[in-house]
């Protein structure tokens, strides 16, 4: 073989394994790209759920208060008193029997579900 023959094997070597490595390269990145997107996905339909989850555990709290309301009008009008006062009494006995006070407000959680439901 002379050197013209030689160049040209070993350049179409050199182009053929760059285009063997080029393939390579894209067809990884390609994989990558494609469970990238898969799991971000995944992750924002776990975050849809959570947040369903979230705007459910508000709107009980929001019920909460309101049940609350409705006992506290009916000792009210059977045994006297006033509502702030049933109120804390009533409460304080929930905290005694192991159960944590709400933390928020039937007007912050109204507030979150709105925001949340955006």
């Amino acid at each position: 073989m002379d050197a013209q023959t030689l160049t040209t094997l070993g350049t179409s070597l050199i182009v053929a394994l760059a285009t063997v490595i080029g393939s390579a390269i894209t067809a990884y990145f390609g994989y990558k790209s494609v469970k990238a997107t898969a799991d971000m996905a995944k992750t924002k339909e776990e975050m849809a759920s959570v947040k369903r989850e979230l705007i459910a555990a508000y709107r009980q709290i929001s019920a909460y208060y309101q049940l609350e309301q409705e006992f506290i009008e009916a000792v009210k009008s059977a045994n006297g008193g006033t509502e702030k006062s049933l109120k804390i009494s009533h409460r304080d006995k929930v905290v005694e029997k192991g159960f944590e006070r709400p933390k928020i407000t039937h007007n912050q959680a109204e507030k979150r579900i709105r925001e949340l439901e955006i």
